[in-house]
């Protein structure tokens, strides 16, 4: 089968980013999307879940907070809702047969790991909440807050066996410099400016990043070892490191080289596309006022269908080999895609 495939793009300004001092009065996440290049839409209701073939895995079941479900055949995401059906949190799945099994410190040493099984495939799961924990399992959220709020007003990162070991992640850049935990690396269009925990030697660091755009968190990044299930996920090389990190230990680069990364990014906003790393502030005022506009259109009328992607054998059909074409070109080749045709109608390649 032929597609043809279209990406907006994001406007290449430049790395350096500013100090970011003012607080959000309101936090508003309109939208739950994964993956960077894919920017796959997830459902933040379980009515929405159910209508587009998620189904229960469990609830409220002492490891985790929420009702569970998954795709059986997406073996990456799970969604958390709470009592009132609105989204709570996500996880990630990582199959234990996926695992390098030789690489130290294994997944059962690392904390932010909790171990259970997928449809029956024993797993490791990594977990992220957007509300208050205690109203999860018990009422959970009206639609008047979740219309107001969106995904929710927080993001908590589950480091222990349990939801009562949980890290909050600062809603600001500025609040995400002044704390200790984690350390300010490089911005990237369509990603935001990324933030890490420290990482040690080894690389025993804990599994997520966080993203600021016009600097309030706008998403944030698992990050696991090995080449995991699924073709949602992103594989990270040199160059992609580089970009993202800049100076970083020799057991990053190790890792790229084997077992390698597979990392997902979780966003928070209607279009991350036009997520950019400007120095102007224009540019700045320009974006936000783009995305604050997006989060209060009202949604019209009954949802798009869901549109299969193309299968990894299928040929792909690129129209424009400019910036837009020549990165989404660059994108499927890296995620195994062979096949790939681009069709341009001058006699170079570039764009304007």
């Amino acid at each position: 089968m032929l597609y043809i495939t279209w990406m907006i793009v994001p406007l290449l300004i430049g790395n350096v980013s500013p100090r970011w001092t003012s607080q959000p009065s309101v936090v508003k996440w309109p939208s739950l999307k994964t993956t960077f290049g894919l920017f796959e839409d997830r459902p933040t209701t379980l009515a929405a879940a159910k209508q587009a073939g998620w189904t229960y895995m469990d609830e409220c079941n002492g490891q985790w907070l929420g009702i569970r479900y998954g795709l059986e055949s997406d073996p990456s995401v799970v969604l958390l809702f709470d009592r009132a059906g609105y989204i709570a949190g996500v996880q990630n799945v990582i199959f234990e047969s996926d695992l390098p099994h030789d690489f130290k410190p294994s997944v059962s040493e690392r904390p932010a790991y909790q171990y259970g099984s997928f449809y029956n495939s024993p797993a490791y799961f990594t977990t992220a909440y957007f509300v208050d924990p205690k109203i999860i399992c018990n009422t959970g959220r009206n639609e008047k807050t979740f219309q107001d709020q969106g995904l929710g007003d927080r993001l908590l990162l589950q480091t222990g066996p349990t939801a009562d070991h949980l890290l909050s992640a600062p809603l600001t850049q500025a609040g995400a410099v002044a704390d200790p935990i984690w350390f300010e690396h490089k911005c990237v269009p369509a990603m935001g400016q990324h933030f890490l925990p420290y990482i040690p030697d080894n690389c025993d660091n804990l599994p997520f990043m966080l993203l600021y755009n016009q600097g309030q968190l706008n998403g944030f990044v698992f990050v696991h070892y090995g080449q995991l299930s699924g073709t949602k996920w992103e594989r990270a090389d040199e160059d992609g490191v580089r970009d993202t990190l800049g100076k970083a230990p020799n057991c990053v680069y190790e890792i790229v080289e084997k077992p390698g990364y597979s990392g997902m990014h979780f966003y928070f906003d209607i279009l991350p596309q036009l997520v950019v790393c400007p120095t102007s502030p224009v540019l700045n005022k320009l974006g936000a006022l783009t995305q604050s506009i997006l989060a209060q259109v009202p949604s019209k009328g009954k949802p798009f269908p869901k549109i299969k992607g193309p299968k990894i054998n299928d040929k792909v059909c690129i129209v424009g080999a400019g910036a837009a074409g020549l990165h989404m070109a660059v994108s499927l080749k890296k995620r195994g895609f062979k096949n790939l045709v681009l069709f341009e109608k001058s006699g170079r390649v570039g764009g304007k």
